[in-house]
């Protein structure tokens, strides 16, 4: 009783840090596409962050997924964000 307990306890806490780690990877992708927008356009990072949330409303989809398609257009241009 008390192994099995012990078992459903450790499996919450594997998930609880799966979506951690899922929110932090959407945040890292996020303030790199920021950045990138912030050195392309020249944009102020309030005003990226706003461009990346619009587009993600008009598109009916995640923050993070417009991010991962801006990080994702970006290397596939062979452009490096750190320039």
């Amino acid at each position: 009783m008390l192994a099995r307990s012990q078992f459903g306890y450790e499996r919450r806490l594997r998930s609880k840090i799966e979506k951690l780690d899922d929110n932090l990877r959407s945040m890292r992708t996020v303030e790199r596409a920021k950045a990138i927008l912030m050195a392309t356009r020249q944009m102020p990072e309030t005003e990226a962050y706003g461009f990346i949330r619009r587009q993600a409303m008009d598109r009916r989809v995640s923050a993070s997924a417009v991010a991962a398609a801006i990080v994702d257009s970006f290397e596939l241009l062979g452009y490096d964000h750190q320039q």
